[in-house]
């Protein structure tokens, strides 16, 4: 497997979002959206209890083929959706592990 080397991406969130990539429908294709959704829950959980000084964002993408969860530490000037959330033609949403992750468990099926 051919390794890509960190100078490819354009800075440490887009790298980060590589690397730190679930596609949730390998392991779970029937309910990949709540999975997902238990999967951020439990990894802001542990991220939490660890690491209080720093944010992680969490990314969760959907087609029609696929779920991927992604996770990046949040930085001032770094940002690997963009500012238009409507412009994405599938949704996406974005959480911080510094909000109330019950509100995502919420708005899901």
């Amino acid at each position: 497997m051919a390794k890509t080397p960190r100078s490819a991406f354009a800075d440490c969130t887009a790298y980060e979002c590589f690397a730190n990539s679930l596609h949730i429908a390998d392991y779970e294709p029937e309910e990949s959206l709540h999975q997902a959704t238990q999967f951020v829950t439990q990894v802001f959980r542990v991220w939490n209890s660890v690491r209080v000084t720093m944010c992680l964002t969490a990314i969760i993408s959907v087609d029609e083929s696929r779920v991927v969860a992604r996770f990046h530490a949040k930085r001032a000037r770094e940002r690997w959706l963009g500012d238009d959330m409507e412009a994405y033609q599938e949704p996406v949403m974005s959480i911080d592990s510094n909000e109330n992750v019950g509100l995502l468990l919420s708005k899901t099926p």
